[in-house]
């Protein structure tokens, strides 16, 4: 018994494959298995949405333990709270105090200043501090 062209296609779409056709008909009737893409793209979009919350849960890629940077290092540059320096009027009078005499120049190079300075006697000194804690690094 034939089957009508309308349940051979329905027959078709149960098993879930798709008929082509080649255009010059060399090679006959081929088949192509959309079951096979189904067994590959589903698990592949379930595991995708699955890592999506988990990803965006993430607040900062920096962050570690309870949600507290480990160091300075751990954050972004721009998070991190720029170092505070001494004044060079703090230096001054930190350097008046303890070698007498006044300041005849001053420069800062970096993280540093570096002092001429003269004392009462008439010795030249030239004295390097870290500008960031006031501390005096040498003394020429």
């Amino acid at each position: 018994m034939k089957r009508p062209p309308t349940a051979k296609k329905q027959l078709d779409l149960l098993n879930l494959t798709i008929t082509t056709s080649r255009s010059d008909g060399v090679h006959g009737r081929g088949r192509k298995h959309g079951s096979m893409l189904r067994r590959l793209l589903i698990p592949a979009l379930a595991a995708l949405l699955i890592a999506t919350p988990a990803v965006a849960q993430r607040d900062n890629v920096f962050q570690r333990g309870n949600g507290f940077p480990s160091s300075q290092w751990d954050q972004p540059r721009g998070d991190r709270e720029p170092e505070r320096e001494v004044s060079l009027n703090s230096v001054q009078r930190q350097l008046q105090g303890r070698y007498g005499g006044q300041m005849l120049d001053a420069q800062k190079m970096g993280d540093r200043y570096i002092i001429s300075w003269i004392t009462k006697d008439g010795r030249r000194l030239t004295i390097e501090v870290d500008a960031t804690n006031g501390r005096v690094l040498s003394t020429r």
